[in-house]
């Protein structure tokens, strides 16, 4: 969220990857004129209490990321909520920070949309960050097998350990992690091409790092190779990436 550029787009990403898990909460997003809307259903509702805790536990979560993101100041324009008032609504209006209707048709978190830049934008990062989680998405979290690898990598990709030394860390076989590799469709290749991109794209996208360092940090031989490689990820060169994002 934080290399998104607008509120809009932090908002976005917040709603359409960081919703609390669907076992117990559905949450989608409205707009209507200049105003954006969390949308909250519970999805059981046997247990009221449960429910409006499940509602305004997500809402309040939502606040806290806008106004560490976008800014202190920034948050919701009013809060909508099913549920009856209780004994001391102003209790609500405090920790929102805006005026709170109970007895509404629907659970909403309403924000004015804004044109204000967030200081920590990065067009490049907010790309990638994006496009990994529609990758990921519906695919759960990572194996532990992918974790214990990519955190190898992480660690040394200037000089990446090669798989004999991470399945002897690990206490197997070269071929033994071969084959839970293949079992889990997953390779080590893909993994190191996965955590050499991510580095060479965000050093390009927050800096103007030199090439020749940036293919260093990225575990390239050489910026030629780094350069191929740029335009196999993106389909673009270096120089109009960044240009993108200026």
């Amino acid at each position: 969220m934080m290399a998104s550029g607008t509120p809009r787009e932090a908002l976005d990403l917040a709603l359409d990857f960081l919703p609390p898990s669907e076992r117990f909460l559905h949450l989608q997003k409205q707009t209507e004129g200049n105003e954006y809307s969390a949308v909250a259903e519970p999805v059981h509702d046997d247990d009221a209490e449960v429910s409006h805790f499940l509602v305004e536990h997500a809402f309040a979560a939502l606040t806290r990321v806008c106004r560490f993101v976008v800014a202190p100041w920034y948050g919701p324009k009013r809060v909508e909520l099913s549920r009856e008032p209780p004994a001391d609504p102003h209790s609500h209006e405090e920790a929102f920070g805006c005026p709170v209707q109970f007895g509404c048709a629907a659970n909403r978190l309403v924000f004015e949309l804004i044109e204000h830049p967030i200081a920590t934008a990065d067009a490049l990062v907010a790309r990638l960050c994006r496009h990994q989680l529609e990758q990921r998405t519906g695919a759960g979290a990572p194996s532990e097998l992918e974790a214990v690898i990519v955190r190898a990598l992480r660690a040394n990709l200037r000089s990446p350990p090669s798989m004999a030394e991470i399945a002897a860390s690990i206490n197997v076989s070269e071929r033994t992690l071969r084959r839970r590799l293949l079992g889990a469709e997953l390779s080590y290749a893909g993994l190191l091409d996965q955590e050499r991109m991510h580095r060479a794209l965000a050093m390009l996208g927050s800096s103007d790092t030199p090439m020749a360092r940036v293919a260093e940090e990225s575990g390239f031989s050489d910026t030629r190779s780094l350069r191929r490689a740029i335009k196999r990820w993106t389909g673009q060169t270096p120089s109009q990436l960044r240009r993108h994002d200026e």
